[in-house]
């Protein structure tokens, strides 16, 4: 797979090449940077309207008769499942954890987008390897090979990758 995407850089290599020659190189150069402004201001505007939608798509989920946890932090799904490592680890959890440092650690500044800088399929198998590593003290030294399996359809999201 690695040859083929070789070649199609190659195929787009050229092809840019012949614009540049056409067009001249100043030309593309700014319709590359339009088209990046362009795509941000159309991100920019879906992104803007989630926080509208999500209270919309809230309204009407009560008005069918959706319910929720009756509390929020505590509860199955809550905030304190979502942010407390022992829910994973299987230690014994610490409600005392979500006031520690309170009001001189921020979390909004450490936070992202998601856990692991992959696909999402990957995400609980990643998981899963870092548990094993904790748990058994594994060393990168320990390892002469690694197989991580994943769903089929995961596999067409995340896999093939150099």
């Amino acid at each position: 797979m690695g040859s083929a995407r070789f070649g199609s850089a190659r195929v787009g290599e050229a092809g840019l090449k012949e614009l540049c020659a056409r067009y001249g190189t100043a030309t593309i150069r700014d319709f590359i940077r339009e088209w990046f402004d362009y795509s941000e201001r159309k991100m920019a505007h879906a992104i803007g309207g989630m926080p509208a939608r999500n209270g919309a798509t809230a309204v009407t989920m009560v008005a069918a008769g959706c319910t929720a946890t009756d509390d929020i932090l505590f509860g199955e799904r809550g905030f304190y499942a979502a942010y407390d490592e022992s829910q994973r680890s299987g230690f014994t959890p610490n409600p005392s954890i979500l006031v520690r440092e309170l009001g001189s650690t921020y979390e909004i500044m450490r936070t992202n987008i998601k856990r692991w800088t992959v696909g999402s399929p990957i995400q609980a198998p990643l998981d899963s390897l870092l548990t094993l590593i904790r748990e058994h003290n594994i060393k990168a030294d320990d390892v002469e090979k690694l197989v991580v399996r994943v769903s089929i359809t995961g596999a067409n999201t995340v896999g093939d990758r150099e």
